[in-house]
């Protein structure tokens, strides 16, 4: 899992740099750094989980949401 992962992902990056994804009034944030991924509802945080791969990152947000996270072709940027 990478940045470029995230972006092609449709992330967007929050006041502190941080990849994030937005459903609803759910935030899930990506720290590259321990591989941890944040989970907050409001200003709480709900859930810790330690991902490597895209599909991990996939299954959680589908979990969560319902909705899928499907990778964009970014090549006409």
């Amino acid at each position: 899992l990478t940045e470029e992962i995230c972006d092609k992902l449709g992330c967007y990056y929050g006041m502190g740099g941080e990849p994030r994804f937005l459903a609803n009034d759910l935030s899930i944030s990506i720290h590259f750094k321990n591989e941890c991924v944040i989970i907050e509802l409001g200003h709480g945080i709900i859930f810790i989980d330690y991902i490597k791969y895209v599909h991990q990152l996939q299954n959680l947000y589908f979990a969560l949401t319902g909705d899928e996270l499907t990778l964009k072709n970014n090549s006409n940027n």
